[in-house]
């Protein structure tokens, strides 16, 4: 990954298609577990929403229109 690919903001449903499988990090108008920025794994994307496989195991669902804003998050290999 490139600096600049994790500087892209993800907008469009391609967008999040492209990097499925990979760790997000997103702003959402609503809090998800008590916080409005959310860093997980896009685990899928549908029509209206995506699920994210969160740091401790559970999975969030979150509406298109609740984003403010998404970017590829930098992952650490182990």
């Amino acid at each position: 990954m490139c600096i600049r690919d994790r500087d892209r903001v993800l907008k469009e449903r391609e967008d999040f298609n492209r990097v499925a499988g990979k760790v997000i990090r997103i702003t959402t108008s609503e809090p998800i577990k008590g916080s409005t920025l959310t860093v997980g794994r896009l685990i899928n994307v549908q029509d209206d929403l995506i699920r994210l496989e969160l740091s401790d195991g559970t999975a969030a669902d979150v509406n298109y229109e609740k984003i403010l804003k998404a970017t590829l998050d930098i992952e650490f290999k182990k």
